[in-house]
């Protein structure tokens, strides 16, 4: 499995595409041929040691390989330094929002934030760690950890753990652990673990555990009979 950050190298440069980790995407986006015994290019990852992306230490990161096959032009070294180089000047500074609450708007991109706000339209998509928040249209997605929150439209997609919430719409997806709550509408589902919430309209679906529950219109399923659950 491909992991950011995620490259191939071929004689005269490095390829890359900021949207994706994988290999074979870069490969078919740069028309190189993957069909020969002694190819003339190399899969490469820049990896954080410690396996925490947002650790942007200059010696937390390192150059692996990712395949069998290597051309003997191919200088390690030399290598992994234009990555470094690379990474530490352009790529940090294009997809890492670090203590940015400016709300920046992201479009057609990836985007990686911590404890930071950002909107997202378009294709776009975000991992979000501590009290990150993120807006998202269109076909966008994200992953939120520790306090974050997001609201999706259209197709997006959510995981949401510890006290996070969101507001899907159209055909969206959550799942959601501990305090989250939801409010999903037309066809979308979610699991809830914990005291989740959770608001579904249409062809909506919900896995509720602990004290949560999903209300779908005017009827409430609870998997807690002691709840006091009013519809107001």
């Amino acid at each position: 499995m491909c992991q950011f950050f995620s490259a191939v190298i071929t004689k005269d440069e490095i390829l890359y595409d900021l949207n994706s980790d994988s290999h074979e995407i870069i490969i078919e986006n740069n028309n190189l041929d993957d069909t020969t015994l002694e190819p003339n290019f190399i899969r490469v990852e820049y990896i954080p040691t410690d396996k925490n992306i947002f650790n942007h230490g200059i010696n937390n990161w390192k150059l692996k390989i990712d395949q069998d096959l290597i051309p003997k032009w191919f200088d390690k070294e030399k290598t992994e330094k234009e990555i470094k180089d690379l990474f530490f000047n352009k790529i940090i500074k294009e997809m890492f929002l670090i203590n940015d609450r400016s709300w920046k708007r992201i479009k057609n991109g990836r985007i990686f934030l911590k404890n930071s706000n950002a909107i997202l339209l378009n294709n776009s998509n975000a991992i979000l760690l501590n009290n990150s928040k993120a807006l998202l249209y269109n076909d966008s997605n994200a992953k939120l950890y520790g306090d974050s929150n997001a609201i999706l439209f259209d197709k997006s997609y959510a995981i949401l753990f510890d006290n996070s919430n969101a507001k899907l719409f159209d055909k969206s997806y959550a799942e959601l652990y501990n305090n989250s709550n939801a409010a999903l509408f037309d066809k979308s589902y979610a699991k809830l673990y914990g005291d989740s919430y959770a608001k579904l309209f249409g062809n909506s679906e919900a896995e509720l555990y602990g004290d949560s529950y999903a209300r779908k219109g005017n009827t409430i399923f609870t998997k807690n009979k002691d709840l006091n659950i009013q519809i107001v």
